[in-house]
């Protein structure tokens, strides 16, 4: 006779979570082999829990206590993890490669900008082909990032946002400056003020808002300098 079904308030127990930005303390991570059958393969996912979860931004209400935080692991550049990691050795320090820093210690982590390798779509959603074969290119995306964790310096120490916002620009093309700022790992420490600026970016709003400012100028060679 089967179990009778209980119903129950439990966090999500899959990858998918409301979280956008949150405090916690990691109690631990593990890595986990699971199998893909769409592609037949198997591939290893990350997995972090954490307990003392203080919400700070949520696309809906999340009343738990205890938040658990999944990424895909690869040892790939313009991965959701490569963004993780690039985001955690900002904060911490290399460590060895080791992760272990940040187990049982309070820290901030938030759904944060990056460019991913993805492949290419067009208006209404298909695949673009090029040369017989689906078109790849790194992409506005997001992917979990370390912002600060108790016991480390953050970037937020470092200097104002507009300073360094504006050193990063000095000198770039648009292009260049664009692909830079995804890359920023001491910007994103400022949260909402990034993620802001780079919306800006992708809508191409930013850089003519600034030099109406009076804050930057434009070469005829299509580089961006300070005023």
């Amino acid at each position: 006779m089967p179990e009778a079904f209980v119903p129950n308030a439990n966090p999500p127990t899959d990858s998918r979570t409301p979280l956008i930005r949150f405090k916690g303390v990691l109690k631990q991570y593990n890595g986990e082999v699971r199998h893909d059958d769409t592609r037949n393969r198997d591939f290893h996912m990350v997995v972090f829990d954490f307990t003392d979860v203080e919400v700070l931004e949520t696309s809906e209400p999340y009343p738990f206590p205890i938040a658990k935080i999944e990424i895909s692991f690869s040892d790939r550049a313009d991965t959701r993890w490569a963004a993780f990691t690039k985001s955690f050795r900002s904060t911490c320090g290399s460590q060895g490669g080791s992760l272990d820093p940040l187990v049982g210690k309070k820290q901030e982590w938030h759904q944060g900008p990056c460019l991913l390798r993805q492949p290419v779509m067009d208006e209404e959603g298909n695949p673009v082909e090029e040369k017989g074969r689906p078109k790849w290119a790194n992409q506005p995306s997001t992917s979990w990032q370390v912002v600060s964790v108790e016991g480390f310096a953050n970037a937020a120490n470092n200097g104002k946002f507009n300073d360094i916002l504006l050193d990063l620009i000095n000198g770039k093309t648009e292009e260049e400056f664009t692909q830079a700022l995804f890359n920023q790992s001491e910007l994103k420490a400022y949260g909402t003020e990034f993620t802001d600026t780079v919306n800006r970016q992708i809508k191409r709003e930013l850089l003519p808002m600034l030099e109406v400012a009076g804050l930057i100028k434009k070469s005829t060679e299509g580089v961006w300098s300070k005023v």
